[in-house]
């Protein structure tokens, strides 16, 4: 079985990807062995994606007006609070510069999303395309990690980058995305959160190995400390 068949036989189709597909049949693997046996097939297989080029800009204006009542739409709230309060990553020392990135070109691009949180860290000249899962949330860590790897290798990092430096938010903030910036995948998830405990528990040998062969980082949210210090943000955090 080649590299195709092994991730075609794990999982089902994901529009704009050459050779690994299906990210989107991970949603609601929580089984130990279920997620342990996909990650061990794809340790095993060469990941490809397609880049897509969003023609029009990947830096857009956001109408939070309205946006309650789904997960969906409180993640996106999450990702709007960090933003306005410029939070600071402590694990990749970046800031939140953008949320709700999005990366389809035409309607047709099915299965591409949206980043849910994009930082910069000037000094190392990285931005890291955040996958967020609230505290509640009970997907796989081996599905937020491989969202957040396929959206770093989908993106058109020059566009990006371009988009972002033309951005007169940012400049009005003093924040100029170098040329060269790197583009890092990373797991934006909560202590005590179901993906912190799988992401913990030394018998997903092998969702830890992919999650470090494919340099996927973690950043570990504190629910009490992000309320102390964001007191809005508590209603967004639960289960409605």
């Amino acid at each position: 079985m080649n590299a195709k068949e092994c991730q075609r036989a794990v999982m089902g189709d994901f529009s704009g990807i050459e050779d690994f597909t299906g990210i989107h049949d991970l949603r609601t693997v929580k089984n130990k062995t279920q997620f342990e046996a996909t990650a061990a097939k794809l340790l095993d297989c060469e990941l490809k994606f397609r880049k897509v080029t969003r023609m029009t800009s990947y830096v857009v204006d956001h109408n939070i007006q309205g946006r309650t009542g789904s997960d969906r739409c409180r993640e996106e709230l999450i990702g709007y609070h960090l933003v306005r309060n410029r939070h600071l990553f402590l694990a990749t020392c970046s800031e939140a510069i953008d949320f709700q990135v999005p990366l389809k070109n035409v309607r047709g691009d099915n299965g591409l999303g949206k980043v849910d949180l994009l930082t910069y860290n000037k000094k190392t000249k990285r931005l890291y395309f955040m996958e967020l899962k609230r505290p509640d949330n009970t997907e796989s860590v081996l599905r937020c990690a491989l969202e957040a790897y396929a959206y770093s290798q989908i993106v058109d990092r020059e566009k990006l980058i371009s988009d972002l430096q033309a951005d007169k938010r940012l400049q009005s903030a003093g924040i100029y995305v170098d040329g060269k910036s790197s583009i890092i995948p990373c797991m934006l998830i909560f202590k005590g959160s179901e993906q912190h405990k799988q992401l913990l528990n030394k018998e997903n040998v092998n969702t830890r190995k992919l999650i470090g062969k494919l340099n996927i980082q973690q950043e570990l949210l504190d629910e009490e400390e992000l309320v102390a210090k964001y007191p809005s943000i508590r209603p967004l955090l639960k289960k409605s």
